[in-house]
C-alpha cells in the first residue's frame, strides 16, 4: 500500500489523512495507511527545503532547545540547520515560513513520527529573553505562523485561543524532553 501511497500527490494524501482523522473508528490497516500518509507528506516537506535547510538537523537542534527549557530564534534555528553557511540570510529568511518552508516541514515532521510541535519553540528575536511561559505578542497581527501551519496541516481548528494553544504545545515539549 506504500507504494500506493507514494504515487499519489499531495492533495490526494491530504484527503485521506482528512478523511481518515474524522473518521470514528480505523481498522488497523486504515491506521497504517494514515500514518503512511503522514510520513510520505512529512518526508515530501523536508525534500521541498533540503536545498536550504537540513530538517533532522533542525530537530535535533530544536530537541536540544527543548531539553534546555527554553526558546529560539527563526534565526538561531536556521543557522543550526543550514545547509550553505556561506549563503545570504535572506535567502535562508524566505525559506522558513509559508507553504513547503521550513517551519511548516517541522510541523510535518513532527506530527508524523509522534513528536511534540517543536516550531511552537522558534519565536522573534526580540521575543526569545521573554521566555517560554510568555506566549508571543502579536496584538495586531491577523494570524500567528505556528498557529496557521497548524491549522493548514489540520492538527487545530481556526477558532484555538492562540495564547493558549502555544503555550500547551510548549509545555508538551518540555514534558517530552525531561521524559
Amino acid at each position: 500500500m506504500t507504494d500506493y501511497l507514494n504515487r499519489r500527490d499531495d492533495k490526494s494524501l491530504e484527503t485521506l489523512i482528512k478523511r481518515s482523522e474524522a473518521a470514528s473508528k480505523l481498522t488497523a490497516r486504515e491506521q497504517e495507511n494514515l500514518d503512511a500518509a503522514k510520513r510520505i507528506l512529512a518526508e515530501r516537506g523536508a525534500a521541498k527545503v533540503a536545498p536550504y535547510f537540513d530538517v533532522p538537523r533542525a530537530i535535533k537542534f530544536l530537541t536540544s532547545v527543548a531539553k534546555d527549557g527554553r526558546l529560539c530564534s527563526y534565526k538561531d534555528l536556521a543557522l543550526a540547520c543550514i545547509n550553505d553557511p556561506k549563503a545570504d540570510w535572506s535567502t535562508y529568511y524566505r525559506k522558513l515560513s509559508g507553504k513547503g518552508g521550513l517551519m511548516q516541514s517541522i510541523i510535518l515532521h513532527c506530527a508524523a513520527n509522534n513528536l511534540p510541535q517543536f516550531s511552537s519553540l522558534v519565536v522573534r528575536q526580540e521575543e526569545v529573553a521573554a521566555g517560554p511561559y510568555v506566549a508571543p505578542d502579536r496584538e495586531g497581527e491577523l494570524e500567528y505562523g505556528f498557529k496557521r501551519g497548524m491549522v493548514e496541516e489540520g492538527l487545530a481548528d481556526q477558532g484555538v485561543d492562540t495564547d493558549a494553544m502555544i503555550l500547551e504545545h510548549r509545555q508538551a515539549c518540555f514534558a517530552w524532553a525531561k521524559g
